[in-house]
Formats: structure tokens, C-alpha cells, sequence
């Protein structure tokens, strides 16, 4: 495997959907956030079979690759992260908000300093999907109010 740093190196996903954890296996550290830990360990709220076919739908897929061997990540995180936790990546802080609603672990991550907000699927330029059995639109409003208040530097 391709080393691209000597330093540590952890996964923190910002929620545990099939499309955003499929990697983790290839890092042994990685964090996740309480309220999605059964995930983790075989309760994902959808069966294999229909997240397979989500998988054929949604993505570009190499040639040769055989869906029919698709297995959704399973494994235990290092951390459990909450609302509020700190994470020091050298030098930055990435303050962890819990930004619950497209699913009930979702995470955003903050860096005051440099008034960066990385929102996964809280905040993308698509239409929410609001059908997974995990998701709560009421709750997600609440989410998108509470980093719509930071001040996030929007000078891209």
C-alpha cells in the first residue's frame, strides 16, 4: 500500500452510511459517534441486498467490480466521539458537533480558527435523502440552524 505520510493517521467518518465508511478497513484507528456504534457491529437499519442495489445506482464502479462481494464495514472505533469533543490534528483543533437528522450519529467538524465547517451530508448541493429508516427531518432543521450560526468563512 502507498504510504503518503509517516505520521498517525485515523478515519473519522462523518456518519456511518455505506458510501462514507467503505475505506475504513484499510485504517485501523478510526472514531465514530455513539448513537451509530450498532452500525458497526451488524444492525445497519438496511439489508445488505438493498444497499448493494443502492451501491449500482449511485456509483461510478470500476471495471470489475463484483457488487455481489460489497460487505458494509464492520468493526469497533478507537474513540467514541460526542457533541463538543476536541480533536487535535497537529497544530488545528476540529472541534466535533453532533449534527444528527440524515442519520443519528452525523457529525460536522469545526476549525474555529480558521472558520472551516466540513458537514458531510448535512450540507451538500443535492436532494436530502430522507427515506433511510434512520432519518429525521425535524431533527436535521435543528441541525442545519445550529451551524448556520457559526461565522464560517465562505471566501472560497
Amino acid at each position: 500500500m502507498l504510504k503518503l505520510t509517516d505520521k498517525p493517521v485515523t478515519a473519522v467518518a462523518t456518519h456511518i452510511h455505506w458510501d462514507h465508511i467503505g475505506g475504513h478497513r484499510y485504517f485501523p484507528d478510526f472514531y465514530a459517534h455513539a448513537d451509530e456504534l450498532d452500525w458497526l457491529n451488524g444492525k445497519f437499519p438496511l439489508s445488505i441486498e438493498t444497499i448493494r442495489e443502492m451501491v449500482v445506482d449511485r456509483c461510478d464502479l470500476p471495471e470489475g467490480f463484483c457488487v455481489s462481494d460489497y460487505e458494509l464495514f464492520q468493526g469497533m472505533p478507537i474513540k467514541v466521539l460526542t457533541d463538543h469533543n476536541i480533536i487535535d490534528i497537529g497544530g488545528r483543533e476540529i472541534e466535533v458537533l453532533h449534527t444528527p437528522g440524515h442519520s443519528p450519529g452525523h457529525l460536522c467538524f469545526w476549525e474555529k480558527a480558521g472558520g472551516y465547517l466540513f458537514t458531510g451530508d448535512l450540507v451538500y448541493k443535492d436532494i436530502l435523502f430522507a427515506y433511510y429508516p434512520s432519518t429525521d427531518p425535524e431533527v436535521y432543521l435543528d441541525s442545519l440552524e445550529k451551524v448556520a450560526a457559526l461565522p464560517v468563512n465562505s471566501g472560497f
